[in-house]
This record gives structure tokens, C-alpha cells and sequence, in this order.
């Protein structure tokens, strides 16, 4: 019997933009756009339900930082952070789900050492408001200090 092909592997948008020198999508930021990705607006213009790429280059470029943030970090974690280590929790979300108004809250948290999870970063917020959007904005003062003079 002749071996079996594997079947071909699918991927995301960051996976085909962003690899790392090994040609792999680098971990940290993967699964925080794969954390984030039900929180992309999708366009509902004529019937379509793809993510607008202006949209997924916003979350990459965010997925991106807060993996910097989070290496940058990594000392005060006081472990090496994995994947499994990094979560993203909601309250309130059944109000986006139901198109209601209200305020919801999203926020990036990272399992420490010692049974400790560190909040990186945390948006209150309206729940129509686009929430990569306003995470952007808080994680813009974070990198203040290493982009001096802007």
C-alpha cells in the first residue's frame, strides 16, 4: 500500500503573514489572534461574512504587541509563558451576541508562577463598539516607553 498523503493543513491569515525565521507562525502572537479572532468585525455588506483584511491587519498588528508586551514582561511572570499560559475572559458578552446595549468588559490575562494570573491588559467598554479597536487603545500607552518622543 502506497503511504498516505496528509491532508493539507489550513491556516489563518497570521499564519501566511507572519512567519517566524523557521517559517512558522510565531506561538504567542498565533494564539493571541486565534484568542481574538471572534471579536473581528465582520462586513455584512451584500451577504458576505469574511473579515475585512483592514480589519485582520489591525488584530495582527495588536497580536503583535501584546506578544511584545508579554516577552517584554516575562521576568515579572516568574515562569517562561506558553501558549497555555496566555487567556482571554469577557464579562457580559451575551449582550453583543443579542445586539444590545450595555457594557461589557475584555481583557488579555497571562497565567503566572505560583498559581497567579496577571492582567495584561483590560477594556470596559459599550458592547456595540468594536473591541479590537478598543483594546488597540489601551495597549497604545503600554508602549509608549519604548517609542520615546511620539
Amino acid at each position: 500500500m502506497p503511504p498516505k498523503t496528509p491532508a493539507p493543513r489550513t491556516t489563518t491569515s497570521l499564519e501566511t503573514q507572519a512567519p517566524d525565521m523557521e517559517g512558522s507562525p510565531e506561538p504567542l502572537e498565533q494564539r493571541l489572534y486565534d484568542l481574538l479572532s471572534p471579536f473581528l468585525e465582520v462586513a455584512q455588506e451584500h451577504g458576505s461574512n469574511q473579515v475585512p483584511l483592514a480589519e485582520q491587519s489591525k488584530a495582527m498588528v495588536l497580536c503583535e504587541n501584546l506578544a511584545f508586551l508579554i516577552r517584554h514582561n516575562q521576568a515579572s511572570y516568574g515562569k517562561l509563558i506558553g501558549v497555555g499560559d496566555i487567556l482571554v475572559a469577557t464579562k457580559n458578552w451575551d449582550l453583543r451576541t443579542k445586539g444590545a446595549d450595555g457594557v461589557i468588559c475584555v481583557g488579555v490575562y497571562i497565567n503566572g508562577n505560583h498559581n497567579y494570573t496577571y492582567c495584561l491588559v483590560r477594556v470596559v467598554m459599550r458592547s456595540l463598539d468594536k473591541i479590537i479597536d478598543k483594546l488597540a487603545e489601551c495597549v497604545e500607552p503600554l508602549l509608549a516607553p519604548f517609542c520615546p518622543g511620539l
